[in-house]
């Protein structure tokens, strides 16, 4: 329970780093070429700091939560795929589907590349970021309402 609560801790500061820029950053989405073409030091450090958090949420859940949550559960088996373990907690409704969630993965590794030559895909991404991180924050949020009974804590 202890690498789960640590693992969470961990997500909760890069969902509340990514809200904090998120909401710096309101005012300039959907973010276009020339918007962004007219950032200032300070607009793109918030825009890194967003995309940043972004991706290590993603990457924190998928690659540590979700294991230890399943662990925790005692839904996970050994050789457990990383799709078998999407498909569970699909059947879980902690994620709307897998597909989603490779979604989710698709967007993270697009938005941690530069596109120096078509600025058009990097907003793409960008914009597809900030619209979907409430998928991120409910995922987080479904597995600590899921465990707080068990355990008997409250982390928020």
């Amino acid at each position: 329970m202890k690498q789960l609560d640590e693992a969470i801790k961990i997500a909760q500061l890069h969902a509340d780093r990514m809200k904090q820029a998120a909401t710096r950053l309101e005012e300039y989405f959907p973010i276009s070429t020339e918007k962004l073409e007219n950032f200032s030091f300070d607009e793109l450090a918030m825009l890194e700091l967003y995309t940043s958090r972004f991706a290590k949420l993603q990457d924190q859940l998928g690659q540590k939560v979700f294991t230890l949550f399943l662990e925790f559960l005692g839904e996970l088996q050994n050789g457990m795929s990383f799709i078998d373990k999407l498909n569970k907690l699909e059947k879980l409704q902690i994620i709307e589907s897998a597909d989603q969630w490779q979604n989710l993965r698709w967007v993270r590794n697009h938005i941690s590349h530069e596109y120096p030559d078509d600025p058009k895909i990097m907003i793409h991404y960008l914009n597809d970021a900030y619209n979907i991180r409430f998928i991120l924050l409910d995922c987080l949020d479904r597995i600590i309402k899921r465990i707080e009974p068990r355990n008997g804590s409250s982390r928020r």
